[in-house]
């Protein structure tokens, strides 16, 4: 059994080794109150931010050091190889995996989207890549996925696009449900990105869907968006005001955003 799943992942990440190679360097934004998540070590202790040392003096030379990766969502920016010169990025959102069991949560994750995709829904956010990398010594996987959108903190969001996305938000978790026979579970707004020149709603987060329970198609008709909603509203507001897990709280971080660089580790095939 553990031979099996080893080899399934192994497969797994091969079919990914070119995307890989094509790019090597991921360039992540963040907002400076997330930094808590990381921690801020020399070039020479972890894993390094920029090996050609485009940097004016060795101390600047530092990478980042992941403290609790698990299921962490950011909106990040991409620089691909071919565009990193001319500064040209892309919007993406990168999900962060750390340990076995996440591992294997991050394969079955990609499978799941890779499925979705196939099926022509269009409530899935598309698959850039499943990338592996050693972060301080620690072995992360990542699932790279792109709609051209954005994370909802639904704290921040209007009266009048909470109510344009609640029927969006409805009819893509309506849809879910009838293909995967799964009921709405934990399913919130915040688990989906929204791109706002298309209108698409996209999951992000399927691990919080859950699983099946009587008439899946009948549940999420029957279910309370409102209250959904509201829950939303509040965990965002929790946020902000760095009560959650998530918030960065005053920990005497500004609000700058700042960009870093991961160098991907290449995947022996």
């Amino acid at each position: 059994m553990e031979e099996a799943r080893a080899k399934r992942g192994a497969d797994l990440v091969k079919t990914v080794g070119d995307t890989l190679l094509s790019t090597p360097r991921i360039r992540v934004q963040l907002p400076e109150e997330k930094a808590e998540y990381f921690e801020r070590v020399q070039r020479s202790d972890a894993f390094p931010m920029d090996p050609e040392g485009r940097h004016e003096k060795e101390s600047e030379k530092l990478t980042l050091k992941l403290h609790s990766p698990q299921n962490s969502v950011y909106n990040v920016v991409i620089h691909t190889e071919e565009h990193t010169d001319a500064g040209v990025g892309n919007r993406y959102v990168f999900k962060l995996y750390g340990g076995d069991r996440e591992v294997q949560d991050a394969f079955n994750e990609y499978e799941r989207y890779i499925w979705l995709r196939k099926q022509k829904f269009q409530g899935c956010v598309k698959i850039f890549g499943l990338f592996h990398c050693v972060i301080a010594g620690s072995d992360i996987h990542g699932l790279l996925m792109s709609n051209e959108g954005r994370l909802l903190a639904a704290g921040k969001l209007s009266n009048k696009r909470r109510k344009s996305i609640g029927p969006k938000y409805q009819a893509t978790v309506k849809e879910l449900s009838r293909r995967t026979n799964i009921t709405h579970g934990g399913l919130f707004l915040e688990h989906f990105i929204f791109n706002s020149k298309s209108e698409i709603l996209s999951l992000v987060s399927w691990g919080f869907a859950r699983a099946p329970s009587g008439d899946a198609e009948e549940n999420v008709e029957e279910m309370d968006l409102k209250e959904d909603v509201d829950q939303a509203v509040e965990l965002g507001e929790k946020e902000a005001r760095g009560e959650t897990k998530l918030g960065g709280g005053k920990q005497g971080f500004g609000r700058r955003p700042r960009a870093e660089i991961y160098r991907l580790k290449e995947v022996d095939t």
